[in-house]
């Protein structure tokens, strides 16, 4: 699912394991920059989940 993701032209290390009743809604990139101050070495990931058959 984070096979496409990329942040500042670098792809994503991270992943996310989902078990068969979830689905991903959204996927998206979080800073590893604050206040100018490197946080980690690489960026995170934000997911939105679900239930299948659930609206969100």
């Amino acid at each position: 699912m984070t096979s496409d993701l990329a942040f500042e032209g670098r792809a994503c290390i991270d992943h996310i394991a989902l078990s068969a009743d979830l689905a991903a809604t959204s996927v998206s990139p979080l800073s590893n920059l604050r206040e100018g101050k490197k946080l980690s070495d690489h960026f995170g990931v934000a997911a939105r989940l679900s239930a299948h058959g659930q609206a969100t």
